[in-house]
């Protein structure tokens, strides 16, 4: 019965889930959920997150499937429902780092959520972006993300304002993630 649906649309194989039929969906399922997966997984620091957020995506679809208006691509409707629950996801994270151990938590999970425990993993990407630093940026970056320093501590060591090693962590971590995503 599955193979009757494989000339269906999206879109077509939605609608037919939304009557009911489990092969439509699977159908469905099966075309979009790599495509979801990349998305997620892109853009999270680790599996386990991206995992917890990929099943929230499908509960999130099936929740409000009659919410769809099939006069409109059912992909950009589907990808807006899972850019919320990651934006969601990712507010979850830095709320619980603001209770759990302050501001200065809050803020180093904001620089870049990524960048923290993506610079954990060997990556011959992330190296090559890193190595394109210049001395003052990889510095930067090293007392930041390795040493663990506060931006003050940072800022009392180069001779600059907080206020300016937050900018210029911003800027790098926005360099390397233009080479690096």
């Amino acid at each position: 019965m599955r193979k009757d649906f494989q000339h269906l649309t999206d879109e077509a194989l939605f609608q037919l889930y939304r009557k009911g039929e489990v092969a439509a969906f699977d159908l469905f399922y099966e075309r979009l959920s790599p495509r979801i997966w990349g998305f997620l997984r892109k853009r999270t620091v680790s599996q386990a997150l991206a995992e917890d957020l990929y099943q929230e995506v499908w509960s999130k679809i099936h929740r409000s499937k009659e919410q769809y208006d099939h006069k409109f691509p059912v992909a950009p409707w589907i990808f807006t429902i899972a850019r919320s629950v990651l934006y969601d996801g990712l507010r979850g994270i830095q709320r619980n780092n603001e209770v759990a151990v302050g501001e200065e938590s809050l803020s180093r999970a904001s620089d870049l959520t990524s960048f923290e425990e993506s610079t954990k993993l060997d990556s011959p990407d992330l190296e090559v972006a890193l190595a394109a630093l210049s001395p003052e940026q990889k510095e930067i970056i090293k007392l930041r993300y390795q040493k663990e320093w506060s931006f003050g501590e940072i800022a009392s060591s180069l001779g600059l304002s907080e206020d300016s090693v937050r900018k210029r962590i911003s800027r790098i971590l926005k360099e390397l993630r233009g080479r690096w995503v």
